[in-house]
């Protein structure tokens, strides 16, 4: 657990959103994300969020400042000191959003039906990624169907392998299709008992 920095002399009880009854001080220096995103919302209409990130900002302090990770109040973005979620940013609505590039931001994209570039390519590396080692574990065994269609996916030839394999997988649904069809055709000319 972090040690906790004590509030400087303009956070007052009075004004400061943090220095409410319901307001838990561990939030703004845990690892927790939801945590984090708790403090960070909170900060957003607080009436002293500028001198509060001004002041962490010159004492270099870590943990939420002002509705702000140290990395954004110092502009950076590669402090690998700060919590791993401190690129997390506040929008004009007061919404959490995650830094543009990972999952997390691409999937609150789609949802919002907004276009961000850095995502969609993040997106598109993440997949590809995940169906070369899809790729890899299917010539591990000597090829599959599934690695067939995943050759198809990434506009590629399929591989021998993968060839045999789709054939083996078709001839065997074929058999099977051709074994019901006759045995439904075998009931239906027996007599009833």
């Amino acid at each position: 657990m972090p040690t906790l920095i004590p509030a400087p002399d303009f956070v007052t009880y009075a004004r400061a959103n943090c220095a409410q009854p319901d307001s838990n001080p561990e939030h703004w220096h845990s690892d927790n994300p939801k945590e984090l995103a708790t403090a960070i919302n909170t900060c957003h209409d607080c009436p002293l969020k500028a001198p509060c990130a001004t002041y962490a900002t010159t004492h270099n302090l870590t943990g939420i400042w002002g509705g702000l990770t140290r990395a954004q109040r110092n502009g950076t973005t590669d402090d690998t000191t700060v919590h791993p979620h401190d690129d997390d940013w506040i929008d004009d609505t007061g919404r959490t959003r995650r830094a543009c590039g990972t999952h997390g931001a691409y999937m609150q994209h789609r949802r919002r039906t907004e276009r961000c570039h850095r995502c969609e390519t993040a997106q598109a590396d993440r997949v590809e990624t995940g169906r070369r080692q899809l790729l890899a574990d299917a010539h591990t065994i000597g090829g599959t169907e599934q690695g067939y269609y995943t050759h198809r996916r990434l506009n590629e030839r399929p591989c021998d392998l993968c060839k045999a394999a789709m054939r083996r997988a078709s001839a065997e649904r074929k058999a099977q299709r051709d074994a019901e069809k006759a045995a439904a055709t075998r009931a239906a000319y027996e007599p009833a008992a």
